[in-house]
């Protein structure tokens, strides 16, 4: 099931970046981060995960410029404790060369800000996370009142 919810992604991420104006861009960033997140094909749950951390490592830096040390505790104080500096910043590093984030040595921190695409990116992304949970919220509940019945 989760390889056929993996390709789903995939397919409906592809989707949506092709209505965006920043098609190409997107698309070469799903090329860099291949190595990440997966390309299409048998999911993990370990390339799961990091395509939610990608996703939520875009959300924060929605909010505002942040060094890395600083998104690191905001996603453990998210409950995402398992994430360490180790797998961060490489994170960081693949996001920038996707084009995804941009980063600038402010005193002795690198700060990282979200670019243009990297909104676009994140836009698609949390429609396409968004269609996944309903599907799962409707599957539960069938699940539940199924139960229920018995």
């Amino acid at each position: 099931m989760i390889e056929g919810q993996n390709k789903k992604l995939k397919t409906g991420f592809i989707k949506e970046a092709a209505k965006s104006k920043y098609h190409d861009a997107l698309i070469r960033a799903s090329k860099v981060l291949e190595s990440i997140i997966g390309a299409s094909g048998r999911a993990t749950w370990k390339r799961i995960s990091s395509r939610i951390y990608v996703t939520f490592t875009l959300w924060l830096l929605e909010k505002g410029k942040m060094h890395g040390y600083e998104l690191l505790q905001e996603m453990r104080s998210a409950g995402m404790e398992q994430i360490r500096a180790s797998r961060i910043y490489p994170l960081l590093n693949k996001l920038e060369d996707a084009g995804l984030i941009t980063s600038k040595v402010e005193g002795r921190r690198k700060v990282y800000s979200i670019t243009a695409v990297g909104k676009a990116w994140l836009r698609i992304s949390k429609k396409v996370f968004n269609n996944r949970a309903n599907m799962v919220s409707n599957f539960l509940r069938d699940m539940v009142c199924e139960e229920k019945k018995k």
